[in-house]
């Protein structure tokens, strides 16, 4: 994928490669372990002038010891920003919105997930450096 987009950049621009892993995830970890960070540097060292930004999209990342969280730290998430986007009854979640109040997501406070995602709405937040909304 990364050929296809430097062949479209045409020698010059960023390539902006990010994710938003589980609060307790290790970011950097896991771009070793895969591999991800030689390869980075390797097409990056091939591609002429286009950069490749790595970014870590989460808003908090969270330490844990034997599995239990022991602190919470805030991060700045993209820096390009972030939008919610609604995708109300075109979500997946649709089906079985009915059950709103007993969706959960691994560290994650159920009723925060409550207000974004419910009988209303499915809402989302989307880094602006892999979808730059149209106003």
């Amino acid at each position: 994928m990364l050929d296809y987009v430097i062949m479209a950049l045409q020698g010059s621009g960023e390539i902006t490669v990010g994710d938003a892993p589980l609060q307790k995830a290790d970011w950097q970890r896991i771009l070793l372990w895969q591999g991800l960070s030689e390869m980075f540097r390797f097409v990056e060292g091939t591609a002429g002038r286009v950069r490749i930004r790595v970014a870590d999209f989460r808003l908090e990342r969270a330490a844990t010891h034997h599995g239990i969280i022991v602190k919470r730290e805030q991060q700045a998430g993209d820096e390009k920003g972030l939008t919610a986007v609604n995708l109300a009854g075109t979500s997946f979640l649709t089906s079985i919105a009915a059950g709103y109040q007993r969706y959960r997501v691994t560290q994650y406070d159920p009723d925060t997930m409550a207000r974004h995602h419910n009988l209303e709405k499915n809402e989302y937040l989307i880094a602006n450096s892999v979808w730059m909304p149209v106003y």
